[in-house]
């Protein structure tokens, strides 16, 4: 049998290898330090989604943009502290954040609503688990039922604090029920505002607040509600469909949950209705000044 004879190497050649092998035999111990050189995400956490902050506006009356401290672009509301109420257990979870205004009167209100909610919610989820007799729902680990109350908040110079609240239920299903639910309260007074505490008149408000709504969703949802008529009228002129609202210092924003005037995925809908507009109600003094 004829033999391979070994190749000779170059000694240069030798020594480069020989580098080389040693390089890759020390790599671990040599991989950069920096999270970013190794490949890893440094990038800022996400924020958190703000309903008030995607508000939709109709274009300026001159055509142009509107300014950077317009709500649609930047409505940050006062920073208030958060009070966080969270428990759980093999059944539920529940956890609820609400702000701390520090005006004794609205802070009772916005506490004993909270209670309530999470006190029913207990209950009821207590009484859903007692009825399924011991059967097995995978959730994956987590409690069968959940609570999740988030806030926003916005304000105006005449001393109105608005909340807007968005209690997120999960009870099985494909994902969870997100309501809304918006408070309006003065700051002197405490008082909880409708319509008639804001407007000296409220003749046709609904029917205006119904129309110009209609005339900002138009261009996004206009298609969809041809497709779908009974989906819009979840904006005709009736209380119930234009009563969750905050109040800020361009206007008043309307809010709807999903399923009212769009489908889930499409996420809770908002848009301003600029103060310059709601003059002809007469908004009383004390509300924007």
């Amino acid at each position: 049998m004829k033999k391979h004879s070994s190749a000779k190497i170059n000694p240069a050649v030798r020594a480069v290898l020989t580098a080389l092998s040693l390089a890759l035999l020390f790599l671990p111990a040599c991989s950069p330090q920096n999270p970013k050189a190794a490949g890893e995400d440094t990038s800022p956490p996400a924020q958190a989604y703000s309903v008030l902050g995607n508000t939709a506006a109709l274009p300026a009356q001159n055509g142009a943009d509107y300014p950077p401290d317009h709500p649609a672009q930047n409505p940050a509301g006062p920073n208030f502290p958060e009070e966080l109420y969270q428990t759980s257990n093999s059944c539920f979870k529940l956890e609820l954040r609400a702000p701390f205004t520090g005006n004794e009167l609205i802070d009772e209100q916005i506490g004993s609503w909270e209670e309530a909610l999470r006190n029913d919610a207990a209950r009821s989820f207590t009484k859903a688990c007692a009825a399924r007799s011991g059967s097995v729902r995978s959730n994956y680990g987590e409690p069968d039922y959940s609570l999740e109350v988030t806030h926003e908040t916005s304000s105006t110079p005449g001393g109105v604090i608005s909340v807007l609240f968005l209690p997120s239920t999960y009870t099985g299903g494909a994902h969870p029920v997100t309501e809304v639910v918006t408070m309006n309260f003065h700051s002197q007074t405490g008082q909880k505002l409708a319509y008639s505490d804001i407007f000296a008149d409220t003749r046709g408000l609904l029917s205006f607040l119904s129309a110009h709504a209609r005339k900002v969703f138009r261009p996004t949802l206009g298609a969809f509600w041809d497709a779908n008529p009974d989906m819009a009228e979840g904006l005709e002129a009736e209380p119930e469909n234009l009563s969750s609202f905050v109040l800020n210092p361009q206007g008043l924003v309307l809010i709807f949950p999903p399923y009212q005037i769009a489908p889930y995925s499409e996420g809770i809908q908002s848009c301003l209705v600029p103060l310059d507009l709601l003059l002809r109600f007469k908004p009383k003094p004390g509300i924007w000044n």
